[in-house]
């Protein structure tokens, strides 16, 4: 009989009390083992490994990665959670087995059913030889159980408990099983309550008595709360609110938090005490709007963030030409309530244009913020609308410019047309007012992500960054195009003010990361991209990015582990793609490349031409270098540098690309 010694991970899964299941409800036994059947026998094969046996409500599988089997096995409990829940219990070893025909020998076969005896539904056990394979992956987590003495095996086994997400822990006392839990020395004991002790009482202090230092110079401007009858003005609420949200960001030396990270809390009931700890704000301004016909009602209040107490609180009632009055007065209030020595009687320069013409604006820059194609398409007739009543306020057509920008390229709009009406748009905004930040920022990023004029972005954002310096868009332009042109810690630092001032803008962090990447620091470019999926765990592209660091470490389990928690389906596409070279991973990554050329060409030019180059196909990673060229690809500001590019990077025709680039 022919047999074969190999080393190997052992899985053993059954369905706890499924004979006093079958005997209560037979249906429902059966109903829940195919479900187990079906998810096992998918996620079994997804992740490389077999069933070797089946056994009534159980299963035996076996697999060469330690890695490729935790992320099966936590994938089947997740779904095993899910209604209707399979009372599912998994445990898990690796070691040397001996395979005579059909049947498995070996030591592991039963430390792995011993372990897997003392699960309970929904947990999944793991022993120490496993656990050390998998413990420096981030995307798992495990905690120690203690040892056992396992039935029939000699030396004790250190037992560990994956703790991933809708993965039940179980406590040690309450483990049973084939075997026994080995008592600890009272020394050991004794050192870890002193240890939990001392911890806890760290902890206390810092919760209890340390505060964060806060400076008095510092403020966050919460979306205003619309009370309007029919509650249909929250354009003009959260345009409200950004308006005297710019107001403060003119009061030298006074920090103000950004809208992305302001307006974050908006619909939250959420202490004003915790919102000024994770904005780092001493002063928080919120109030209410209420708009009806031509009146107007403003609530404003300005609290501490240290201990929620108010500060000053006042109403304005007036009709809707006074709004620009109310503006002033309420920034001014704030500013002279604040404790601090800012300069007192600062003149807002508030735009004084017709309130129609202002209603209008507010409205089309909340439609714009909304992000979609039908959004911005309708915000620019409403800037339109705008502008045909008065074709001279430079903010409108700074806006319209944008928006333009914005609606580029999509199936509303194509590139070159979009570009050129942004392009007139702003233009006309410094006509009319050469001295307005934001028509410097829009005509900077067209010359930055379209026109590749790296010297007018600069000019533009200096500009910008001139008239106002604590605008976190400004900041994070020029922290751009110094990564655009290479000058990574120039970026990183830019990157680090934005952030200070925007702190949860998703956005910034993730163009932080990528200069991360481009600047070899791996690690962290990954803690920043983690970040990212704090603020917003749906981030698109993110988990696709993630895995591309670690495919540059030579993490390639982890690389692949982490694009399966990809759920855009193009960036995921891009992320399998660069996984070619990895004979298990070569089909699947084909397959992906192929349907990226195919079907998605002009719009991932670039990453098409990244994963090519990773691969080792110079020509064809040339060839979609010069199709992202010809099609003003935003991906290629972000070329130099690139750790993707490194095997073409000494092909002369990389040098004449970047030459004609400008970025040599």
């Amino acid at each position: 009989m022919l047999q074969k010694r190999q080393l190997a991970v052992i899985l053993f899964a059954d369905i706890e009390g499924y004979t006093r299941l079958m005997q209560r409800n037979e249906a429902l036994a059966i109903a829940l083992r195919e479900k187990f059947k079906k998810e096992l026998e998918y996620r079994i094969h997804l992740h490389h490994g077999r069933i070797h046996q089946w056994n009534g409500d159980g299963a035996l599988c076996l697999f060469r990665s330690a890695v490729e089997s935790i992320i099966a096995a936590v994938e089947i409990q997740q779904r095993m959670a899910e209604e209707p829940k399979v009372p599912l219990r998994i445990g898990l070893h690796a070691g040397d087995v001996l395979l005579k025909g059909n049947d498995l020998y070996g030591d592991g076969i039963n430390i792995a059913s011993r372990i897997e005896s003392f699960a309970v539904a929904g947990s999944i056990l793991i022993s120490k030889t496993v656990y050390d394979e998998i413990r420096n992956q981030s995307e798992v987590n495990a905690v120690s159980l203690g040892k056992f003495q396992l039935k029939n095996v000699k030396e004790a086994v250190e037992i560990f408990a994956i703790k991933n997400k809708n993965i039940v822990v179980p406590s040690r006392k309450s483990l049973e099983g084939k075997g026994r839990a080995v008592s600890q020395k009272r020394k050991r004991l004794l050192l870890s309550i002193f240890g939990l002790l001392l911890i806890l009482l760290i902890a206390a202090w810092f919760k209890f008595f340390h505060v964060p230092t806060l400076h008095d110079d510092s403020i966050a401007v919460l979306p205003f709360v619309d009370m309007s009858p029919n509650k249909d003005q929250e354009y003009f609420s959260d345009g409200l609110s950004e308006e005297l949200l710019n107001h403060l960001t003119k009061i030298p030396n006074l920090k103000v938090i950004a809208r992305t990270s302001s307006f974050s809390f908006k619909g939250k009931n959420i202490d004003l005490r915790t919102i000024g700890q994770k904005l780092g704000v001493a002063n928080i301004l919120e109030g209410s709007v209420s708009k009806f016909g031509d009146k107007v009602r403003i609530t404003a209040q300005l609290n501490s963030a240290r201990d929620g107490t108010h500060i000053w609180s006042e109403t304005y009632e007036r009709t809707f030409d006074d709004i620009f009055k109310i503006q002033d007065d309420i920034s001014l209030a704030v500013v002279q309530h604040l404790k601090s020595t800012l300069f007192k009687d600062a003149d807002f320069g508030s735009n004084k244009s017709n309130p129609e013409v202002y209603n209008l604006m507010l409205k089309g820059k909340f439609l714009a913020g909304l992000g979609d194609e039908d959004s911005t398409e309708k915000a620019i007739q409403v800037f339109q609308k705008a502008l045909s009543i008065d074709s001279n306020d430079a903010r409108l057509w700074a806006s319209l410019s944008q928006a333009y920008a914005l609606l580029s390229g999509s199936d509303k709009l194509g590139k070159a047309e979009g570009i050129i009406k942004a392009k007139q748009s702003v233009e006309k905004a410094l006509m009319l007012n050469p001295n307005l930040a934001d028509a410097y920022i829009a005509r900077g990023r067209i010359r930055q992500l379209y026109d590749w004029d790296w010297l007018g972005a600069d000019q533009d954002y200096q500009k910008a960054f001139a008239i106002n310096p604590y605008d976190a868009t400004v900041i994070h332009r020029k922290a751009s195009l110094a990564r655009t042109l290479g000058n990574f810690d120039t970026a990183i630092s830019l990157y680090r003010k934005a952030i200070e001032i925007d702190p949860l803008s998703a956005g910034t962090y993730n163009s932080f990361s990528i200069t991360l990447m481009n600047a070899n620091r791996f690690n962290e470019a990954i803690k920043q991209s983690r970040r990212i999926l704090e603020i917003n765990p749906q981030f698109a592209g993110c988990h696709a990015f993630i895995s591309g660091i670690y495919l540059l470490q030579d993490k390639r389990d982890s690389a692949y582990m982490e694009l399966q928690k990809e759920t855009d389906g193009e960036w995921r596409l891009t992320a399998l793609a660069v996984l070619y070279n990895i004979p298990e991973h070569k089909a699947e990554a084909g397959k992906a490349l192929n349907e990226l050329t195919k079907n998605y060409g002009d719009d991932w030019a670039y990453q098409i031409a990244q994963a090519y180059s990773w691969n080792g196909n110079r020509d064809l990673a040339f060839y979609w270098l010069e199709r992202a060229y010809a099609n003003r690809d935003g991906g290629l500001p972000e070329i130099k540098g690139n750790p993707f590019f490194r095997n073409i990077s000494n092909d002369p025709r990389y040098l004449v690309f970047m030459k004609k680039m400008g970025l040599l």
